[in-house]
């Protein structure tokens, strides 16, 4: 049955607040669903209807459906009975329902307006092992550049990441304004303490069109670490190993690399 009248017989209009599109069509989810494993745990974000819910429950060992809306939360525990649901924010969930529920792959159709903290939770807080996430088509692609953006840079640290399918825009109900993309990402293991990391980017790209020097100088970021105000001490006193003229998204996250061990590095501190 499709959405719109599914919805209209709960008495249900969907939230723009909330970001609530449906899924009316499923052709996008095909290429990532061999990436599930029978033994896999598994938290979706916002199921909604229960449409992905249905495509994904028999390739996996659990599924726990986390939906903040109750109407949609009590409709899903009528049609998924022997499923878990939990009416609650994503942002709520605490990293101990992960770890005792043995939580390792999160999978969701992810609001515009929260995916980054969504992924923050996942990755940085949760530690989960593989995330499968409906995103934007202009957000995945600043997360998968090479350089420019801070977002991209700093989860190039956290996880593989790659595009697995398209999703037109007229494959949600209600029809959004833009079209949106699959994206898979694989924890990988950090070259760098991801505190540090996050801070060097918060510095870096503090304030437009300022150079690195001056952003690395004068950002509010590096104020309250010890550790940064040696990393003020070393830009002043010792070359760097690239020019910190230039500005912040112009540099790959090599370079970026490339700063963090030389501002890490106890030689000559």
């Amino acid at each position: 049955m499709h959405p719109a009248k599914i919805l209209a017989e709960l008495g249900i209009h969907p939230a723009k607040a909330l970001g609530q599109n449906f899924l009316v069509e499923f052709d996008s989810i095909l290429p990532w669903i061999p990436q599930l494993k029978p033994d896999d745990t598994v938290l979706e974000i916002g199921p909604g209807l229960g449409g992905v819910t249905n495509f994904v429950k028999d390739h996996v060992k659990k599924i726990i459906l986390v939906e903040k809306d109750f109407r949609l939360a009590e409709y899903l525990k009528k049609q998924f009975p022997d499923i878990d649901v939990l009416r609650e924010d994503i942002l709520n969930i605490k990293k101990e329902f992960i770890t005792n529920h043995q939580i390792n792959v999160v999978i969701g159709n992810l609001p515009f307006y929260i995916t980054t903290p969504i992924l923050e939770k996942c990755f940085v807080q949760w530690g989960i092992s593989l995330g499968i996430f409906g995103v934007q088509k202009e957000f995945a692609e600043r997360l998968l550049a090479s350089h420019g953006n801070s977002l991209a840079i700093f989860f190039s640290q956290l996880a593989n990441i790659q595009k697995v399918s398209s999703i037109p825009a007229n494959a949600f109900y209600p029809k959004p304004k833009v079209d949106a993309s699959w994206i898979v990402m694989e924890k990988r293991k950090p070259a760098v303490d991801i505190k540090r990391w996050e801070l060097l980017l918060r510095g870096s790209f503090w304030g437009k069109r300022k150079s690195l020097k001056n952003a690395f100088l004068k950002n509010p970021h590096w104020s309250s670490q010890k550790f940064t105000e040696s990393w003020k001490q070393k830009i002043l006193t010792y070359p760097p190993p690239l020019d910190l003229n230039r500005r912040a998204d112009s540099l790959s996250v090599e370079e970026f690399l490339i700063l963090y061990n030389w501002l890490n590095d106890n030689t000559n501190k």
